[in-house]
């Protein structure tokens, strides 16, 4: 380039023609060709010089060569520019040219890179495809292999904690797995009321091993409560099963199950799908038969089963469920409730309120849960059940508004349902139901209603959402105790309806004749104690507010005393003190005198000093009324029978039987025939305090025969009663349990467990403990003390609480008889009874003999005296005991003269009231004496005595202590053939009552001395007691 332009500089000198053509056709040819620009202006501007100056035709060289001079001067500038410009130019060229080069090398690269991996992608492609066919492969031959795991990932866990459904878990579970002549298993569906545990079960059921054994991973849970409509169905499934589907319901149904049988088919094995709460889709009417149709369709389908819960007791249509049919889920049992409880909660396992609290809840597992949940911060049993009785169903909850936290939200859901709606009678029904706790028949619930004929309808439909329960035994329909409460609190009661039922159940007492002693109709009578609580419950409601409600109704509450062995213990009475109230309102004596000694009847256990007054003054009511009808006459009778009852227990026996015999008197007057059998009842126990049994014994049997004429089996049976106390006193104790057994025979019918019957059971183990049949006195004794505890009878139970003690005594288990004893002595203290104190004092006596604290047994005994002179039993059958466990006393100290004299006493009270026992158990001790002071003869006789007596009442240990006593005195005499014999005897006997005796050798007194021998002497029961 540098060159060529050099030569062109040549060029324009003046030379030649040719050489000027030559360089006119280069500057041409650069100005035309050039890609350079500099070069193609340089070549362009010298062409347009010469055409310049060939144009013009210079004049003169001087002026063309000054020219010249003065262009080439900027010629040479670009040429020394355009060299310049020529060498970068050039650079970039080769620059540009390596470049290419390398591109053409990396673009081979790549190109063969590109290849290689598109060749490694098809093989990964390949390898994958095979890879995921094996798994599959795997997953649909291999039954331990998971195949679905987003199935088990949104299956809920079974639940943690889950009581008492064991029985009906494993029903369930035989109903979905199919036995080995079933080809394919059935469809279940557990239904019941809400909160029942129908979701627990269910899980309980899916996470079983038998049903993860047969369905492995094939087990779908789908919930069901946001599910309003069959739309809502097909969308779960599709959902649950990763179907899609499209279009209008049928043809979205359609594909869903179809699309759900191939996977069925595919993947071999049959699958349990559970709907849980599926009454939320079925409910409405409109839907349901789309919705049953679904469930059918899903029924139907190969290798489906279903597992279903839903509120109420009905199921859906058009599903082959299994059979038998499971009834709707009950509450838990009481242990089964205990035990949630106690798991669920920090509460000990011997709060006495725990079993009444759960008792308030019905056991309902739900709410047990919610109780047990606030029973973790908020204190006792007891502190909650106060609370429940303030609150109710509204301190059920976890602060949550759903059906699963709140249990009002829970009774809502049900209450909502729009059968419900449909009939406006069911709220009426079940605001009747809330008002009886112990449920109805439907037959007493259509003579309850205001509108009867609506009643049955109402039942069903209450039976199919399951918000009522039925008895299967008795067929009494009912609601759930938090049910109830929910009802009362949001929907209360309709006056009208109210005082219907309180009608209704006031005509039911007073129709049952009770007060008259008659009791044909046991019909009533038994619906009377079948009702106790629906009374209670109505009856409180009507004195609320300090209302008044009608006479009938107040005097049916004064009969309630004949009822009260079938209530809870003190109910009755907080039934009377309000009626009592009413009565005088009304301004009613004759009214106010029923329900005051009914009262008084009723609360036998209240201090007789606060008693006698009110006797007196209810005496007073009834003298004071004019012109006096034969009720009032009859009430007045009763009042001065019960007035003279607690004079002679308080030991003023001789104004008792003057009060007595004016009640006697009105009786026969005015033929009141049963009230003047009780007044002769009464009499012969005052004769039996005062010792005169044969007087005692013939006016209770002329009672007897009284009672028997007229027909009043209950005067008849106390009257058995009696007898069978006397005949005990008497020692006739086989003649004494038969009258305590004809007792209970003829009240169980008619009162059932009644306090009557707790008296003569305790007759009946006095009689087991005299004869020594321990483990049959215990167990009447406790029967006895529970029915008694029940009815709050505190002075019957601190009564059976001594005769505990002495059966402890008798098992030689010293200081657990003091506990009884001192428990005994503490409630008679309180109550005021000041002779049985000294019964218990007689009984601690005894205990401390046996511990051989002889000086404190001596102290009890002269304070027992005191109290029984205190209380008039002087000299008679009360008071010859602690005379006798005074010599016992002097006879363990060496005061055989003062033992005599006590026991010489005590046999004169026992022969005065033809006490065999007792007189033998004197004439023994008798004997002891004898023995002491080495007359032998006279102990021989004595013992031999004490055996005549005894030998025929069944009171073996006497007898054995006797012929052990003789089997001594033998030996001391040298008649050892003899005295074996008679020590095998008491053997006999003490082995029969499997009770142990103490052998003790004696080497001690001149008489064994004299005997030259050691002899092994068997102590007999009371000596066991003595010994240090």
């Amino acid at each position: 380039m540098a060159s060529h332009v050099e030569e062109m500089r040549q060029g324009l000198i003046p030379g030649t023609h040719n050489q000027k053509d030559i360089l006119l056709q280069g500057l041409n040819n650069l100005a035309s060709l050039s890609p350079l620009p500099y070069p193609k202006a340089i070549a362009s501007l010298a062409l347009l010089i010469y055409e310049a100056s060939a144009a013009l035709s210079i004049g003169s060289e001087n002026a063309l060569g000054k020219e010249k001079s003065q262009g080439c001067f900027p010629v040479a500038a670009m040429q020394a520019s355009l060299g310049s410009v020529n060498e970068t130019l050039t650079m970039r060229s080769v620059f540009l040219f390596q470049a290419e080069l390398s591109n053409l090398r990396i673009s081979g690269k790549i190109k063969h890179n590109t290849h290689a991996f598109h060749d490694h992608m098809d093989d990964s492609i390949v390898h994958a495809r095979k890879a995921q066919q094996e798994i599959v492969k795997v997953s649909v031959n291999n039954e331990k292999k998971r195949e679905v795991l987003r199935t088990n990932f949104h299956l809920p866990p079974a639940p943690p904690i889950f009581y008492g459904r064991d029985e009906i878990v494993q029903t369930v579970i035989s109903q979905l797995v199919p036995s080995q002549d079933e080809k394919q298993a059935g469809h279940t569906a557990i239904l019941g009321t809400g909160g029942i545990g129908k979701t627990s079960v269910a899980l309980s059921v899916i996470h079983s091993p038998a049903i993860q054994a047969h369905f492995q991973e094939h087990r779908y849970f789908i919930a069901c409560d946001s599910l309003m409509d069959p739309d809502g169905i097909i969308t779960a499934l599709a959902t649950a099963f990763n179907i899609s589907a499209s279009g209008n319901l049928s043809s979205r149904q359609k594909s869903v199950l179809s699309q759900l049988e191939r996977y069925v088919g595919f993947v071999g094995r049959p699958i349990l799908i559970c709907l849980d709460n599926f009454e939320t889709p079925w409910e409405p009417p409109s839907a349901r038969g789309q919705v049953e149709e679904i469930l059918s369709n899903l029924a139907g389908t190969p290798n489906v089963t279903i597992l279903l819960t839903m509120r109420g007791a009905e199921r859906p249509y058009g599903v082959p469920w299994s059979r038998p049919f499971l009834p709707p889920l009950s509450t838990l049992d009481d242990d089964s409730a205990r035990k949630l409880f106690l798991m669920m909660s920090d509460v000990p396992e011997d709060d006495p309120m725990l079993f009444e609290l759960l008792d308030a809840l019905d056991n309902l597992p739900l709410a047990v849960s919610l109780m047990a949940n606030l029973a973790q911060y908020s204190g006792t049993c007891a502190q909650l059940l106060k609370q429940w009785k303030m609150e109710r169903t509204a301190m059920l909850n976890r602060g949550d508004e759903n059906r699963l936290t709140n249990l009002d939200v829970s009774i809502q859901v049900s209450l909502s349902s729009e059968r419900l709606q449909i009939s406006p009678m069911t709220l009426s029904l079940l605001q009747i139901l809330s008002m009886l706790p112990d449920g109805a028949h439907t037959s007493e619930l259509v003579a309850m209603s205001i509108n009867p004929q609506d009643i049955p309808g109402a039942i069903t439909i209450l039976r199919q959402v399951a918000l009522v329960q039925e008895s299967g035994l008795t067929g009494r329909i009912w609601m759930l105790s938090p049910v109830r409460e929910h009802i009362k609190s949001y929907y209360p009661i309709d006056e009208a309806i109210l005082d219907r039922l309180q009608q209704y159940f006031a005509h039911l007492i007073l129709s049952t004749d009770v007060e008259h002693e008659r009791y044909d109709n046991m019909q009533a009578i038994e619906r009377v104690r079948e009702q106790m609580g629906n009374i209670f419950t109505l009856f409180s409601k009507a004195f609320e507010d300090g209302r008044s409600p009608p006479v009938q109704t107040i005097r049916a509450c004064a009969y309630l005393r004949h009822f009260s062995g079938s209530a809870a213990p003190g109910t009755i009475t907080l039934l009377v003190e309000p009626a009592t109230a009413a009565a005088r309102k009304l301004d009613n004596a004759e009214l106010e005198g029923a329900c005051t000694l009914s009262h008084l009847i009723l609360n036998g256990a209240v201090q007789r000093s606060q008693s006698l007054p009110i006797l007196e003054h209810v005496v007073k009511l009834y003298s004071g009324i004019e012109n006096p009808d034969l009720s009032t006459r009859k009430g007045y009778a009763q009042c001065l029978r019960y007035q003279a009852e607690y004079l002679y227990r308080n030991g003023d026996h001789e104004r008792a039987k003057v009060v007595l015999s004016k009640a006697i008197d009105i009786s026969r007057d005015h033929g009141f025939r049963a009230e003047e059998s009780n007044c002769l009842v009464t009499l012969a126990h005052i004769y039996e305090l005062q010792d005169r049994l044969q007087d005692a014994l013939e006016v209770a049997y002329k009672a007897l025969d009284l009672a028997e004429a007229h027909s009043y089996p209950m005067i008849q049976a106390h009257c058995y009663s009696f007898l069978s106390g006397i005949q005990y006193l008497r020692s006739a104790y086989p003649v004494a349990g038969s009258c305590a057994r004809k007792a209970i025979d003829i009240q169980l019918p008619i009162k059932g467990e009644s306090t009557g019957v707790a008296k003569d059971l305790y007759s009946l183990g006095d009689v087991y403990l005299i004869q020594s049949r321990l483990g049959l006195a215990q167990e009447v004794l406790e029967r006895s003390y529970a029915i008694f505890a029940r009815h709050g009878k505190a002075d019957w139970m601190a009564s059976i609480s001594t005769t505990f003690g002495r059966i402890c005594l008798l098992r030689s288990d010293f200081w657990k008889a003091v506990s009884h004893f001192h428990i005994s002595l503490q409630k008679w203290i309180e109550l005021g009874w000041v002779g049985e104190q000294a019964v218990s004092l007689q009984a601690i006596a005894e205990a401390e003999l046996a511990l051989g604290n002889h000086v404190t047994a001596r102290s009890h005994l002269l304070e027992a005296r005191k109290l029984f002179r205190k209380n008039g039993d002087i000299g008679n059958w009360r008071e010859s005991p602690v005379i006798m466990l005074q010599g016992d006393v002097e006879l363990l100290q060496g005061n055989l003269d003062e033992a005599s004299s006590f026991f010489i006493q005590s046999l004169l009270i026992h022969r005065k009231m033809s006490n065999r026992a007792g007189m033998a158990d004197c004439i023994r001790r008798l004997g002891d004496v004898a023995f002491e002071t080495e007359e032998l003869a006279t102990a021989e006789s004595c013992f031999r005595a004490a055996i005549d007596l005894i030998q025929w009442l069944g009171v073996n240990r006497q007898l054995a202590d006797c012929w052990s006593k003789l089997g001594e005195v033998q030996f001391s005499k040298g008649d050892l053939d003899i005295g074996l014999e008679s020590q095998d005897r008491a053997l006999g006997l003490y082995t029969v009552l499997q009770q142990s005796y103490v052998p003790v050798t004696r080497h001690t007194t001149s008489l064994w001395d004299t005997k030259k021998c050691p002899v092994t002497r068997h102590i007999d029961f009371w000596d066991t007691f003595y010994i240090k």
